[in-house]
């Protein structure tokens, strides 16, 4: 499922789509200081205290950046599950596609 999600939301985006997974290990980073970096840097606007959590609890974090318009202005999800993370944008992408 999360292939033919992706794939469609790679599809529907008119630049690119990336995914990073636990990047705060690339660095020996903890994933709570991580987490405040997102926060901070406005790439993590999705990110609420109780999926802070579940992220922690789960040691895994996911980024999804991707392009909806043009390549540019970019939308940012951040959770645990890749699965989750690419049906949000979906439904992003099907929210705007109905306010246009």
């Amino acid at each position: 499922m999360t292939f033919n999600t992706l794939l469609e939301l790679t599809d529907r985006c008119a630049g690119s789509v990336s995914i990073g997974i636990n990047k705060h290990k690339n660095c020996y980073q903890s994933i709570d200081s991580y987490l405040d970096e997102l926060v901070e840097n406005d790439n993590a606007s999705n990110l609420d205290d109780a999926l802070r959590h579940l992220i922690i609890d789960t040691n895994s974090v996911i980024e999804l950046y991707f392009y909806p318009n043009s390549p540019i202005g970019f939308c940012s999800i951040v959770h645990y599950d890749l699965s989750e993370a690419i049906q949000l944008a979906l439904n992003y992408l099907n929210r705007i596609s109905h306010e246009s």
